[in-house]
């Protein structure tokens, strides 16, 4: 569930003010996804590519799949990703989607990049919640009965480290006002952290 809907939802619980007032403090960013589709011929040199992004420039891709190499059935079909698109997605959808084609013909060197058959854009209005600086992410613990929240230190965009799932899984749930709740079934955190194998997401971001 995303903050806000958990914010929404704690508001009746006034021992849970803490946490409301921290998950309403979050804001968020937009990621944008432009599908441009080309005869199926058309192949970029590799499935994924990663573009120079330049907002000023009017080049917002930063990312473009080749969904044809993917998937046979979507031959000709380009992908391209913005992500913190708030500037993008002020845009019409025409108007991004000319630029992102311009920007494709400019970076591989192939002007018919810049004429696609169709095009569309899709935005994710709240698709992960900005790092602002001193923003607080709550713990683990939960003043109520149930599950804990699961904190992260990592951009919402990224799956939390092995540490942080390990540390959900240990945390007990509260006894509620119809009596203790019951134990976890385990207590062993059956991670590769916990088996002694690197976390795989402590040096990269896949």
């Amino acid at each position: 569930m995303p903050p806000t809907g958990a914010a929404a939802l704690l508001v009746p619980f006034p021992e849970a003010a803490t946490l409301t007032g921290q998950l309403q403090a979050f804001d968020y960013q937009p990621i944008a996804t432009c599908y441009l589709q080309y005869d199926t011929a058309l192949r970029l040199p590799l499935p994924f590519c990663a573009l120079l992004d330049d907002a000023a420039q009017g080049r917002h891709g930063q990312f473009a799949f080749d969904r044809g190499q993917l998937d046979a059935s979507q031959a000709g079909l380009v992908a391209v990703v913005i992500s913190a698109a708030a500037a993008a997605a002020a845009l019409p959808q025409e108007a991004l989607a000319r630029l992102v084609a311009a920007q494709l013909a400019e970076a591989f060197g192939n002007p018919a990049l810049a004429e696609p058959l169709w095009t569309r854009v899709i935005t994710e209005k709240r698709a992960t919640f900005a790092c602002t600086p001193g923003l607080v992410r709550p713990p683990n613990a939960t003043p109520l009965p149930g599950s804990p929240w699961r904190a992260i230190t990592r951009p919402a965009t990224t799956p939390p480290p092995s540490s942080r799932r390990c540390a959900a899984a240990r945390t007990p749930p509260r006894s509620s006002s119809k009596g203790a709740a019951r134990p976890l079934k385990t207590t062993v955190c059956r991670t590769p952290l916990a088996r002694g194998r690197p976390d795989p997401y402590s040096s990269s971001i896949r």
